[in-house]
């Protein structure tokens, strides 16, 4: 939310805009290095994430899983990893046409 100031100087109006704190810093902020953290991944990094996300699940979830069941997600995501490529016959990278 943006504030707007006015003060009277010598008969002239000044008026001053500015924030009303951090907290649109800190959501510009979060937005910003998310942006940067998934555009410095790799291709396959970026399917991985895609592919998570769908199971609405986070690399932290999956690691905290017991090995037994991030075993048989790993290889759901392999498995739908292949799938992608199989489907991707044209030249250049992978990329998600979900959005």
């Amino acid at each position: 939310m943006n504030v707007m100031n006015a003060t009277a100087v010598s008969g002239r109006s000044t008026f001053n805009v500015g924030s009303t704190g951090g907290a649109a810093k800190k959501d510009a902020s979060s937005v910003e290095g998310e942006f940067l953290k998934y555009a410095k991944m790799s291709p396959m990094e970026r399917m991985r994430a895609s592919i998570l996300k769908g199971m609405k699940m986070t690399e932290e979830q999956l690691a905290a899983l017991p090995q037994s069941e991030r075993t048989k997600i790993e290889d759901q995501i392999k498995e739908q990893i292949k799938k992608m490529k199989a489907g991707n016959d044209k030249k250049g990278q992978l990329i998600d046409m979900s959005a």
